[in-house]
C-alpha cells in the first residue's frame, strides 16, 4: 500500500511539477510533509488559478446578462467502486443484499463460499467492495438511490420483531419538505441515506440499463460459482 501511494504521490508531483498552470503554495503543505517526512517538496506559482486552468473538458462560456458557467468538465464516466473495509462476514452479507438490496457480485462469489476475503456488492452500475480489516466508518452518509422504496421499507419491517439485526437503527425521514428518505446505520457506523429517484425518463433509463453483473438464483449461477 505504501509503495503504491508513493508511486502515485511522484506521479503527481512530477506531472505538477511539469505544468505550466501551478497552484501557489506558500509553505509546505501537512499531507506533504506527514507523507514524504518533510522533505523539501513544494509547488510554487507565479500565476492564478482560473477555471479554464481547471477544465478537463468542455468549455467556459459567459454572456452579459450572466456570470460564467463551466460544462461538462469532467472526463469521468463513473465512480465505479469505493473500498470500506469490514471485520469478517458475519453481518454484510445480509445487510447488503438482503436488506439494501445490493447484487452479489458472480466474480467474487467464491469468497462467500469461502467465509473469508473481499466481497463486491454491485449497485447498478457502481459497486462497494468489502475487503477484510479493520472497520472502517465514512463520515457523512452515503447515499443510494431507489426506483422505489417500497421494498426496502417492507424488507426493514420483517426485522421489527427480530433482536439479532444485521443493522444498528433505521428510520424514515423527510428530506427537506417534500422527499421521502429511509435512513440506516450499519453495525459499524456508517450511515446510508436511501431516497426515491426521479420521475423523468432519462433518469429510470440511466437506472434501467447501467448495471454491474450480480449473481442470480439461477441454476446456471449456482453450478457456476
Amino acid at each position: 500500500i505504501h509503495s503504491r501511494m508513493a508511486c502515485r504521490l511522484l506521479t503527481y508531483f512530477g506531472a505538477l511539477t511539469a505544468s505550466t498552470t501551478r497552484i501557489q503554495v506558500s509553505a509546505f503543505s501537512p499531507f506533504v510533509k506527514t507523507t514524504l517526512g518533510g522533505r523539501g517538496v513544494a509547488a510554487r506559482s507565479t500565476s492564478t488559478i482560473t477555471l479554464k486552468s481547471l477544465a478537463s473538458s468542455g468549455d467556459i462560456t459567459s454572456s452579459p446578462a450572466s456570470s460564467s458557467t463551466v460544462d461538462n468538465l469532467s472526463t469521468l464516466t463513473l465512480l465505479e467502486h469505493i473500498n470500506l473495509n469490514v471485520p469478517n462476514h458475519e453481518y454484510i452479507l445480509e445487510f447488503y443484499s438482503n436488506v439494501l438490496g445490493f447484487g452479489l457480485d458472480p466474480r467474487r462469489a467464491q469468497n462467500v463460499v469461502n467465509g473469508s476475503g473481499t466481497v463486491w456488492m454491485n449497485c447498478g452500475a457502481s459497486q462497494i467492495h468489502l475487503p477484510v480489516g479493520d472497520a472502517q466508518v465514512i463520515p457523512g452518509s452515503i447515499g443510494l438511490w431507489y426506483e422505489s422504496l417500497d421494498g426496502l421499507k417492507a424488507r426493514l419491517e420483517n426485522y421489527d420483531d427480530q433482536e439479532a439485526k444485521p443493522f444498528v437503527q433505521h428510520s424514515v425521514e423527510n428530506d427537506g419538505e417534500v422527499n421521502e428518505a429511509v435512513r440506516i446505520m450499519d453495525h459499524y457506523g456508517n450511515v446510508f441515506f436511501c431516497r426515491k429517484g426521479g420521475d423523468s425518463k432519462n433518469e429510470n433509463e440511466i437506472t434501467r440499463t447501467v448495471k454491474q453483473p450480480i449473481l442470480y438464483k439461477t441454476k446456471e449461477d449456482i453450478e457456476t460459482y
